[in-house]
């Protein structure tokens, strides 16, 4: 009898352990555990960053890089008090301060994908031009499907054309990836 179930009992086993470590690494995803290897891949930035690229007010950086690191995977907050009060900090910033800022750390910094997602949802139009440029040297195919989604309509044509020049089909899946981001809506 026990030889009969041992082979059930062992694919139980191994499933549940599947499982496990499925939740525990989606959950990994958007907990904030990343920010500390973020934030030690932010502090080699200057390194890497060209000698004739200009510089951004540190504290208009920081502010920056932070409310980025706040924003999980799909764009929602993983703190959303503190993301609320660090966006509407953003917000008030003037938009040619902020786009130079964007400007420069999206090119350079670790964390230039969600820069990107936080920069369309603050709808910031003089840094609109940076938002193309991104997708064209990133080639990140999560960032066109973002553009699609974002409502705006030249980030929309930009990043149909970048996925269907890769041979990708675009079609509507909300119900596996959630609520898109918006451009200029939180």
């Amino acid at each position: 009898m026990i030889l009969v179930l041992l082979p059930f009992i062992v694919i139980l086993a191994a499933l549940v352990v599947v499982i496990v470590l499925i939740r525990s690494e989606a959950r990994r995803l958007d907990d904030g555990r990343h920010l500390d290897q973020a934030r030690r891949r932010a502090a080699d930035f200057y390194t890497w960053k060209e000698p004739d690229e200009p510089d951004v007010a540190p504290e208009i950086e920081e502010l920056m890089v932070a409310t980025a690191e706040n924003l999980g995977v799909y764009g929602k907050w993983i703190q959303p008090r503190r993301g609320r009060d660090q966006f509407r900090q953003l917000q008030e910033l003037d938009d040619t301060v902020y786009a130079h800022a964007f400007r420069v750390l999206a090119k350079w910094h670790p964390e230039w994908y969600r820069l990107c997602i936080l920069t369309l949802k603050l709808g910031n139009e003089a840094a609109l031009g940076t938002l193309p440029s991104s997708l064209r040297t990133r080639d990140s195919t999560d960032l066109a499907i973002v553009y699609i989604n974002s409502e705006h309509p030249r980030l929309i044509e930009h990043g149909r054309r970048w996925l269907e020049r890769r041979g990708y089909r675009i079609y509507d899946d909300r119900a596996k990836y959630g609520e898109p981001s918006r451009w200029g809506t939180f």
